[in-house]
């Protein structure tokens, strides 16, 4: 296996290791997409800090004319040994030699930088400015001392301390390398991509450095060709610079330009195969672009390099939700969980898998132990209070929301808490908070929906309408909003209207079956016979599912504790069994049949997965929506032709 040098693995850690994990409905999956989204914005830009500033301050000083404040050669001289301390990681001997020579100069520039250098190294802040404004005592035009003391206020977080000393760097020199990329970098992190450019641009010559962040900064200012054009030429004229390839990759993704961060992680694959950074990279890349067989390739990989990785037993738990394997997604989580107890993030996809398999009691002590871990992530809060109130515990869920409302005084935190409310049929209290909640965000669906129910079930469907025309202004495929307007419209005997409505609702709803029944009743009243014999057939089969509780599995992580025990072949046993008994209690329900037969064909037991399927078959016969997913699930498994039997019927 090819293996990078010691210098490039370490650099290649330092960002995979600083990549936080993804985050993580309602509430739970917002929160996860833009969880996911501003981690991967910090590791960018963590990654191109750390890759890249040693190297650009390094080649800019060797350019020794560029700069109207380079030390002078005796003062090179008096501090080479200090210097080369340094370089060797002998703090405290490099800070007596710096302290030697000062007694000898005591204006020397270059010692208190240099001094101010070394404190900083040591994250002694306070000291290194002391060093740096004696420096600005002796010479208060220094730039080299200003970006310096600019530098150490970065790391301190006072970013609009440290802007200042850049400009003032570019006040005494407009052409200063450091003073412009310096600033350009800050600008791009405050979100001002357009003046980053212009401050990059001035940069000469163009060093790596210059050119990452320019790529950040044109892609943030939505000049999307310039940035590719610039990356495609980086990549060409470093083919075999692993690390080159990976930070680019990395940057593109966080950037959102997911096919070419595949291809540069890709590059970086080649040429360093089996390295843990890059392929969890990769898997990401492929996941937040939707190719899941890819990511789940990539990122078990990931794990023979690492196989106790929490982060990357996450990433494939998150991919394995994705797809719509919550089963798979919480085994692995079981195992994410037994190596990492208090991750948070961890604790949060395991209980919103959870939720979304109905196994909402079993999501309560998951999150009341991450509250305590991380009593400030709202999101886990918010979790728990939609699992006190999805098992009936209204007033603890309210206690829970009134929590999460002085955490974060938001649109939905005060929707959720209005919504408690409404449950209890204390409409009043409940209006008061939903308009809350539109007082921060004017077009907070949740807010809008349920104003709109409460007016409607109160007899003001004239405002109820206005409510639900709102929501479907800025989301025309709300479908609460869908079905709430298809009642108002029947109820006006607007028929035809009504009927399209609930056709656009059946599309974009998860339990479409209500919609199904009333489409067919409106339907017939329509005499349109054929269409209502065929939505009332869906209605029909989608009604057999339905389920009161979560199934098949009573205790669902002591069931999958001791999955987890088992090898993989004797998981997919306990599996059929599991499914086998279940159907033998409910023979009629769809759903578990379906599972059985993706069992099967999981096992390789392709015989068994057709019996399945037939008798799949005679119990939805003519439902059109079973058939088509009967033929993507034979699809999925290489079985095209029984695929096409169930397309074509």
């Amino acid at each position: 296996m090819t293996t990078l040098s010691h210098s490039i693995k370490k650099d290649i850690k330092v960002i995979g290791a600083a990549q936080c994990l993804p985050g993580r409905s309602s509430y739970s999956e917002q929160t996860a997409k833009t969880l996911s989204c501003s981690r991967l914005i910090a590791l960018s830009t963590l990654a191109l800090v750390l890759l890249t500033s040693r190297a650009h301050a390094t080649q800019h000083r060797s350019n020794a004319g560029q700069s109207h404040d380079q030390p002078a050669p005796a003062d090179l001289q008096d501090f080479q040994e200090a210097q080369m301390l340094l370089q060797q990681g002998r703090i405290d001997e490099a800070r007596a030699s710096v302290q030697q020579v000062l007694k000898r100069k005591p204006s020397s520039v270059e010692g208190y930088n240099l001094l101010g250098i070394i404190d900083s190294s040591e994250k002694n802040y306070p000291n290194a400015l002391n060093d740096f404004q004696s420096a600005l005592k002796i010479a208060p035009l220094s730039p080299r001392t200003h970006n310096n003391l600019g530098n150490v206020y970065i790391a301190q977080g006072r970013i609009d301390l440290a802007e200042q000393e850049f400009r003032t760097v570019l006040r005494i020199d407009p052409t200063n390398a450091d003073g412009n990329y310096n600033l350009g970098v800050l600008l791009i992190g405050r979100g001002f991509p357009a003046e980053a450019i212009r401050r990059l641009e001035r940069v000469r010559p163009a060093s790596l450095p210059v050119r990452f962040n320019l790529i950040r900064a044109y892609l943030q200012a939505k000049r999307t060709a310039t940035a590719l054009t610039m990356a495609a030429e980086l990549s060409a004229q470093n083919k075999t610079d692993v690390q080159l390839h990976f930070t680019l990759g990395v940057l593109l993704a966080a950037e959102k330009q997911y096919k070419p961060a595949q291809s540069e992680l890709e590059i970086a694959d080649s040429l360093a195969p089996g390295t843990f950074e890059i392929l969890y990279n990769l898997g990401r890349a492929y996941l937040r672009d939707g190719k899941f067989n890819n990511a789940e390739l990539a990122t078990n990989r990931a794990l023979k390099a690492k196989p106790d990785s929490p982060e990357t037993l996450y990433l494939l738990a998150q991919i394995y939700s994705d797809e719509s394997r919550p089963l798979d997604a919480l085994d692995i989580l079981v195992r994410a969980h037994k190596i990492a107890p208090e991750d948070p993030d961890v604790i949060f996809l395991m209980a919103r898998v959870s939720i979304s398999q109905n196994y909402f009691e079993d999501a309560i002590p998951l999150l009341e132990s991450g509250v305590k871990i991380a009593p400030r992530r709202a999101d886990l809060q918010a979790a728990l209070g939609e699992s006190y109130f999805m098992s009936g515990k209204v007033e603890k869920a309210i206690d829970q929301f009134q929590k999460l409302v002085t955490l974060d005084p938001s649109a939905r935190s005060y929707a959720f808490l209005g919504l408690s409310y409404r449950n209890l049929g204390r409409f009043d209290e409940a209006v008061g908070y939903f308009k809350k909640g539109l007082q921060l965000d004017a077009n907070n669906t949740s807010c809008l929906y349920n104003l709109g129910f409460i007016a409607e079930r109160q007899g003001d469907s004239t405002a109820a309408e206005a409510f639900f025309q709102q929501i479907l202004r800025t989301n025309p495929d709300y479908p609460d909003a869908l079905l709430e307007m298809a009642n108002i419209r029947i109820a006006a005997k607007d028929l035809p209207h009504g009927a399209e409505l609930l056709r656009r609702y059946v599309k974009v709803s998860r339990e479409p079956s209500t919609g199904y029944y009333k489409l067919a009743m409106v339907e017939r009243q329509l005499h349109q016979t054929e269409a209502a014999d065929r939505d009332l057939k869906v209605f029909q089969t989608l009604s057999k599912d339905a389920s009161t509780g979560p199934y098949p599995y009573e205790h669902l992580f002591d069931y999958l504790d001791n999955r987890s025990r088992l090898a993989p072949g004797a998981r997919n046993e306990l599996d059929l069994t599991v499914l086998s008994d279940e159907i033998k209690k409910h023979p009629d329900q769809p759903e578990d049949l379906y599972l059985l037969a993706e069992a099967y064909l999981k096992a390789g037991k392709t015989e068994e997965a057709r019996e399945t399927i037939a008798d799949l078959d005679k119990l939805t016969s003519g439902d059109y929506r079973t058939q088509t997913g009967v033929g993507v699930l034979l699809a999925r498994y290489r079985l095209y032709d029984d695929a096409i039997q169930h397309f074509q019927a």
